[in-house]
């Protein structure tokens, strides 16, 4: 018994018969317990005890099946009115199976619990199965020794669930203490079923088509439990070190790891480690880890080196060093400390590679979209280098807010950027991880990024395919505020060598995971825009240089319209509205007027042949890869060779294989002018067929340059067919 008012220990009771001489004596229907009458380990066997000099106890105890969770059960259940909270009621599960790693501290403490023996004894145990975490521990042995000082296991052999093997031995250093020294070896076919025991699953939370193996040195205690020297072969990997968990009645669990490897899976060794540990709200209140890897893989990438010091408990979190290599020579450090009661903290990670690209080479596999944009700037070779900061810091009069700041910084030849989130969310919000909170504060965002040439800006931005830039640096400044997870006010301003751009209204970046979600309201005001590759051009054509532009823009359910379109254009000025589906087969409808259209280049624009010499073939113009209608008004209309129609309008149809100029009129020379042009792909090349008329119109009005009709009223119709690669 133990001391008087304190908790009494589970109590050995042991009974047998006796046949003794001054030499010897036997015992026989040795009936042992240990633990509450209604749940205790019983055993039974047979013994002898010799006298002399050299005394010696011996016994076997054997048993047929012992119930662990029924006895651990037993043990942790609390008193009558002091549930825990939170913890279910004894006996709720339905086959009352407790999960094993909650009850090897139960069968540990049985290690502290062995009474001291006068003599040296000798013990065997056996039993044909444990009832462990619902299921089997099958052909279990053990045997034990005592000098009267200390307890040595010379072995202890289980086969657990997933054909597990686990051999231990070792001994006591002496019978007070409670410690236990010896030598452990696991080994698992099936970790995937070891770890579902373990945790008490019936789906796994850890899938592995390698074996387990683990050996090490164990010092196990009635308050700790580690393995020195450990060597663990897990997912075609071997991790080398040291593994500590300790539990102190006041702080709660801790665990304490150093481990090395040559190569390893860090994804798998990643799920395996938290299978085994359960979920979050079961892991050690202390933490202190340490990774010192030479190949570690993740999602296919070999980081080489990987290396990492970290920990956490109640209040803080650390993140004391963090190195990462990879084998294109890209190097990420970082370093970090947050205090989780006043949710305050930073963290500064750093990467430097040889060049941009190697950067986006690492980025590609968590954002292949901006890995894109960086591989589309083409910068020259040069260091690169991208930090990311963030701080949390208490808000000056607020003790209830934070400020919280995260910037990312990208250095390269030629290149600066920097985007900086700011929020200020409640200290509380940050303390509990609210996510709900946090999704609907306010933040605010600003964007600064500036290049030595133009061209890589807008290849960042995608705009390479529409605008072209001079020489010369560019820079684009934006921000973005309101509340996070609704639409935000939006302002940019990009501007170059010889042209300038400027946005701003409302976007909803947070549904725009497709173009059928986003949704923006902007208005657009630029100048000097070369528009050459939106229509296919050199960037020396004259016909999209100098544009300048502005509109309404509305983003919703796939599809951007721009109203009231005030543009200039070579020389001509352009109004009106156009509208486009973004997603699937492009729709477009829309209205323009403008000032003066000259045909021929506008003709050239659509068939893919302005800007190309006559032996060139022709571009992609607009005749595919498009449906609709876009309606057309021009106050003078120039042909070919410098007659004027005043008015001219018609329609512009797509039906994806072919483009049609339909219903055109006109007036000229006091008459009237009429035509349909239609341009087709066929495997000759360009199809083009004209159906031309005009009536009562005067034949001086008809020119080519110098030549012209004779006077009079003149009707005519025409059609015109051609068919080619070139013009």
């Amino acid at each position: 018994k133990g001391d008087k008012g304190a908790e009494p220990s589970p109590p050995w009771r042991i009974s047998a018969k006796v046949k003794a001489d001054h030499a010897a004596a036997k015992f026989a229907q040795i009936e042992a317990s240990y633990g509450a009458e209604d749940a205790a380990l019983k055993f039974a066997g047979a013994g002898d005890l010799r006298f002399g000099a050299s005394p010696l106890l011996h016994a076997a105890l054997f048993a047929r099946q012992l119930d662990a969770d029924r006895f651990a059960g037993k043990e942790t259940a609390p008193a009558p009115g002091a549930a825990k909270p939170g913890s279910a009621k004894p006996n709720d599960s339905k086959d009352n199976a407790a999960e094993p790693v909650r009850v090897l501290p139960v069968l540990q403490s049985l290690m502290g619990a062995l009474p001291e023996s006068p003599i040296p004894a000798k013990l065997e145990f056996s039993t044909d199965q444990i009832v462990l975490g619902g299921r089997s521990l099958q052909n279990v042995e053990a045997e034990l020794r005592t000098d009267t000082k200390s307890w040595t296991v010379d072995r202890l052999d289980v086969r657990a669930p997933g054909a597990t093997h686990v051999l231990l031995s070792g001994q006591t250093p002496d019978t007070r203490s409670g410690h236990f020294k010896g030598a452990l070896s696991i080994e698992s076919s099936d970790p995937d079923a070891l770890v579902m025991w373990l945790q008490g699953r019936s789906e796994p939370a850890y899938r592995s088509q390698n074996p387990f193996h683990l050996n090490g040195d164990v010092d196990i205690a009635g308050n700790s439990f580690v393995i020195e020297n450990v060597k663990c072969d897990l997912d075609g990997g071997t991790v080398a070190g040291r593994i500590a968990l300790t539990h102190d009645s006041s702080s709660g669990a801790a665990l304490d790891a150093a481990l090395t490897a040559g190569r390893l899976d860090i994804d798998a060794a990643a799920g395996f480690a938290r299978a085994v540990l359960g979920p979050q709200g079961d892991w050690p209140q202390r933490a202190r880890l340490s990774f010192q890897i030479d190949h570690a893989i993740s999602a296919g990438q070999d980081l080489h080196p990987f290396a990492a010091k970290l920990g956490y408990d109640p209040k803080t979190w650390t993140l004391d060093s963090l190195k990462i290599g990879e084998p294109t020579g890209v190097v990420l450090e970082g370093n970090g400390a947050f205090d989780r009661t006043d949710a305050t903290g930073r963290l500064a990670l750093d990467s430097s590679a040889a060049s941009l690209s190697q950067i986006a080479g690492t980025i590609a596999p968590l954002w292949p979209q901006l890995a894109a944009r960086l591989n589309a700037m083409k910068l020259a070779p040069g260091p690169a280098h991208a930090k990311l900061a963030l701080a949390i810091d208490k808000e000056a009069g607020h003790a209830d807010r934070t400020n919280a700041q995260a910037s990312i910084d990208l250095d390269a030849p030629q290149f600066k950027g920097s985007v900086t989130l700011a929020a200020k969310p409640g200290t509380a919000t940050l303390r509990d991880a609210d996510l709900d909170k946090l999704m609907h504060g306010e933040v605010s965002v600003d964007t600064r990024i500036s290049s030595g040439q133009g061209a890589p800006l807008l290849a960042l931005l995608g705009l390479d395919g529409v605008i072209a830039a001079r020489d010369g640096p560019a820079q684009l400044q934006g921000s973005a505020s309101g509340v996070w997870g609704k639409p935000l006010r939006i302002k940019l301003d990009l501007s170059g060598a010889g042209f300038a751009a400027e946005t701003q209204g409302t976007a909803d970046p947070f549904r725009a995971l497709g173009l059928k979600a986003a949704q923006a309201n902007l208005s657009l005001k630029a100048h000097g825009l070369n528009l050459s590759p939106l229509f296919d051009l050199k960037p020396s054509d004259k016909l999209a240089q100098d544009v300048g532009l502005t509109a309404r823009i509305t983003l919703a359910n796939g599809k951007v319209t721009f109203d009231d379109i005030d543009s200039t254009m070579a020389g001509s000025r352009l109004r009106g509205r156009v509208a486009m589906t973004l997603d699937g087969e492009r729709n477009i409808d829309g209205e323009l007027g403008l000032d003066t259209l000259d045909l021929e280049p506008a003709l050239g624009l659509m068939i893919g042949a302005a800007g190309r010499d006559a032996s060139e073939p022709f571009g992609g113009g607009f005749v595919k890869s498009w449906h609709g209608q876009i309606a057309f008004q021009a106050l003078r209309g120039v042909l070919p060779g410098g007659s004027e129609l005043r008015p001219l309008s018609g329609t512009v149809k797509g039906n994806g294989q072919s483009l049609v100029v339909d219903n055109i009129k006109g007036r000229i020379g006091g008459g009237e002018a009429s035509g349909t042009i239609e341009a087709r792909e066929s495997a000759a090349g360009l199809s083009l067929n004209a159906r031309v008329a005009i009536n009562g119109v005067d034949g001086s009005a008809l020119h080519y340059r110098a030549l012209a009709m004779p006077a009079g009223r003149t009707s005519a119709q025409m059609t015109l067919s051609s068919q080619g690669r070139s013009t």
